[in-house]
Order: C-alpha cells, then sequence, then structure tokens
C-alpha cells in the first residue's frame, strides 16, 4: 500500500494492483502524473472482510482500499476501491442508454411524494455525479434495496441501471424519461 501511495506514475500504481494491463489506460487518464504520488504512508489497521481480503483506509483521508492476499502479494483492487465505472451515471442519463449498464454507486433513498404506491425514489452517485433514478418493490430485487436505504442510509451497490424513455413514476407526461434500477447485483462494491 505505501508503495501504491508513493508512486509517481500511472505504470508504478499499475505494479500494486489487480488487472494491471486491463487497468493501465484507466489509471492513465484518472492519474496524470501531475496529481501523483498520493502521498499517503500510514495506514489504520486492516480490516480482515473474508479470508484473503482486507479493507485498508490510509489515515487521514476518506479514501478505502480493497486488498486481496495474491499469489503475487497484496493487490489493490482498484475497481472496487474507487467505484470506478465504465459508463458513467451521466452518460446514462444524458445518452439515454437503454441497454443495462453494470454500475457501482451509492444509493440513498429520496422523498416519496407523488408517486406510486409500488414506486421509489432515489439518489445515486458515483464518483462524478448524483442523478435521481426509480425502483420499483414490486420486484425480488427492488424490494431488496429498498430494504437497504429505506432508513435513509447510503448504501454502496453494484446494480445495473437503463434510461427508460416510457417510465414514468406518476403515470403522467411531465416527469417521463428516467434512470430505473434494471437489477440489483449486491451490497458493497466487492
Amino acid at each position: 500500500m505505501k508503495l501504491f501511495g508513493l508512486a509517481k506514475s500511472p505504470e508504478e500504481m499499475a505494479e500494486y494492483i489487480i488487472n494491471p494491463d486491463k487497468l493501465l489506460n484507466i489509471l492513465k487518464k484518472k492519474y496524470k502524473s501531475s496529481n501523483l504520488p498520493l502521498n499517503f504512508t500510514d495506514f489504520n489497521t486492516p480490516l480482515k472482510l473474508r479470508e484473503k481480503i482486507f479493507l485498508v483506509k490510509p489515515k487521514y483521508t476518506q479514501l478505502e482500499f480493497y486488498v486481496i492476499d495474491t499469489e503475487q502479494g497484496y493487490k489493490i483492487d482498484w475497481l472496487a476501491s474507487t467505484g470506478y465505472n465504465e459508463t458513467s451515471l451521466v452518460e446514462v442519463l444524458n445518452d439515454q442508454i437503454s441497454e443495462p449498464k453494470e454500475v457501482r454507486i451509492i444509493a440513498k433513498m429520496k422523498y416519496q411524494r407523488g408517486i406510486k404506491e409500488n414506486i421509489y425514489r432515489l439518489v445515486l452517485s458515483d464518483s462524478d455525479w448524483e442523478v435521481k433514478a426509480f425502483g420499483d418493490k414490486n420486484t425480488d430485487y427492488g424490494k431488496k434495496l429498498y430494504d437497504l436505504i429505506k432508513n435513509g442510509d447510503e448504501v454502496k451497490i453494484v446494480a445495473k441501471i437503463k434510461f427508460d424513455k416510457e417510465f414514468s413514476p406518476d403515470n403522467s407526461n411531465y416527469d417521463k424519461g428516467n434512470i430505473v434500477i434494471d437489477s440489483f447485483i449486491k451490497e458493497g462494491w466487492f
């Protein structure tokens, strides 16, 4: 972890993550050399989540890293740690993408006035944007997600979302066309 935090280039960072070949171009976009090193060298005690999987938090930051004990040593699951998505929330919204896209997001309940009884309004956020979306309590996945967020907690989830041009939370044309939860995959980003 210290070496990742002191890396001066995306190429150096890639040495300490899972799937470095697949992610190097993404690292190059995310961390321009002028922003490096990240300069974290002190860490809180790692929390063991499962066998060979740890949550590591650098001190004095909001960052969290999922670290896996691999045959090549400890490696960061960078995708899960950062919540990176190949397709961002704003792309789904602006490009009106109707094909379900898997995303790592933070979900939170939003006010529920003026919508159909089985529908719930929520806020989804990724590292760049926050958008409104809707779920359906009449589906198994919709009920699971609703149960996670109904008390107002922010919850990290992996889900499939899409833009539905015809969906309206109140059966009117006023608010037609929205992001909807297509399926709930799991709680957490790992």
